[in-house]
């Protein structure tokens, strides 16, 4: 089992995608989570309450919305479920996502596709239960891949994990500045080390 920090990031639900589920067709309208309590998501495989990955209330798991739908990064346990998440994943065996959802009251409308398919349109969320890893999705759009600032599936540079930090609000500039005063710091006091 590893030690090292791991994270998988992705997306669980993609706005405006219409997938089957059914006999009807369904898509997530944008700003259908404004109000969506996410207080305890869960982050599972398969939708397995007993194959849990990470949980926001822990603060192991971040889901958040963004341009493309529902954000989320979870830190992968030091177990070995977690070991066979990320090594799935890595591989690519899995690589999309899904979501345990309720619907508010009037959070939905229908219609009706060219072909004559019913299409649900779901317009406002009460509560998000779970984002979970699957290799059945309905949704084909949704992703998920080991988060590269950890070094696996490809590493960055450190300024571009940094960047990618602030862009997603993980680190303020603040922070940032501090970091790059104290590896300045560190690079100076090892130069000092060598040169003496």
């Amino acid at each position: 089992m590893s030690t090292e920090k791991r994270f998988l990031s992705g997306h669980a639900l993609t706005w405006n995608t219409p997938y089957v589920v059914g006999n009807f067709i369904e898509r997530i309208a944008p700003g259908a989570l404004d109000y969506a309590d996410m207080s305890d998501v869960m982050a599972l495989h398969d939708h397995n309450p007993s194959r849990i990955l990470g949980r926001s209330s822990s603060g192991t798991l971040t889901v958040k919305t963004d341009s493309t739908g529902l954000f989320f990064r979870v830190e992968v346990p030091p177990t070995g479920l977690g070991d066979e998440v990320a090594t799935l994943v890595a591989r690519g065996d899995l690589k999309q996502c899904s979501w345990g959802f309720s619907i508010a009251k009037d959070g939905d409308h229908w219609d009706y596709s060219p072909n004559g398919l019913p299409v649900r349109t779901i317009t406002k969320i009460a509560r998000v239960f779970d984002v979970t890893v699957t290799c059945y999705p309905a949704n084909p759009k949704t992703s998920v891949a080991m988060d590269s600032a950890t070094g696996i599936g490809g590493k960055r540079s450190d300024s571009e994990v940094m960047a990618a930090e602030i862009e997603r609000g993980w680190m303020s500039l603040e922070l940032l500045k501090a970091k790059r005063v104290l590896n300045a710091a560190q690079v100076h006091t090892w130069t000092q080390s060598v040169t003496i």
